[in-house]
């Protein structure tokens, strides 16, 4: 669990460092051109909009996946925090009807927990935001029956779960939610998707005695 965090790091800083870069650079480059050339012919005038569309379009994507790879310093956070940031970030409470709750006086987990509960939030809502049309999304972290909690709810169209979890490997598909399902048994977690016609639910639960001390 540590060396796939590590490397969601890695790719992180080298998408919003390598690529990221280049397409600052990019259209950097076209305002000079533009300078230079105030009134080319209408043809040129119409490209250049189109690449410094395109560029910065393409930016904002890799800007975006940087940060869901790795938002800047969450895991200083505590968990509670990070999960506040998470959700701010996916952009859901500007666009839904949203609502998240997280109780008062988490205990905080250690590392691989933390990561656990993280990366499950993040791909419920990195799903509902690209597949679900959901217009109601919900997000609670509690402690319940000595376990700490996480349920991510959405009224969305909803999906097969068993055959996204049994299908062969597809990268064009993603691999988050398997990934995050063998994390969680891994570390004696319990991880469950329960989805339909009336929307999707996901829960990841820990036994409080796998959580050392408390947040700040």
């Amino acid at each position: 669990m540590e060396q796939i965090e590590l490397e969601r790091q890695r790719l992180g800083r080298d998408l919003h460092t390598g690529v990221g870069q280049m397409l600052a650079a990019t259209r950097l480059q076209l305002e000079i051109i533009d300078s230079q050339m105030p009134s080319p012919p209408a043809a040129v005038r119409q490209a250049l909009d189109r690449v410094a569309a395109l560029a910065g379009q393409a930016l904002d994507q890799v800007r975006s996946l940087s940060r869901r790879l790795h938002p800047p310093e969450w895991q200083r956070l505590s968990l509670a925090d990070a999960l506040g940031q998470l959700w701010e970030l996916s952009g859901l409470p500007q666009r839904t009807q949203a609502a998240i709750s997280i109780a008062p006086g988490i205990p905080e987990p250690e590392l691989e927990v933390k990561i656990l509960i993280y990366r499950a939030a993040q791909e419920a809502l990195s799903n509902i935001t690209r597949h679900s049309r959901a217009t109601s999304v919900s997000l609670s972290l509690e402690t319940r029956r000595n376990r700490l909690a996480l349920t991510v709810h959405d009224n969305g169209i909803g999906f097969d779960v068993a055959a996204l979890l049994n299908a062969p490997a597809n990268l064009s598909r993603g691999l988050g939610l398997r990934t995050i399902r063998e994390q969680a048994s891994a570390i004696g977690a319990d991880f469950a998707v329960h989805s339909g016609p009336d929307g999707t639910t996901l829960e990841a639960s820990v036994p409080i005695r796998e959580v050392t001390g408390s947040s700040d």
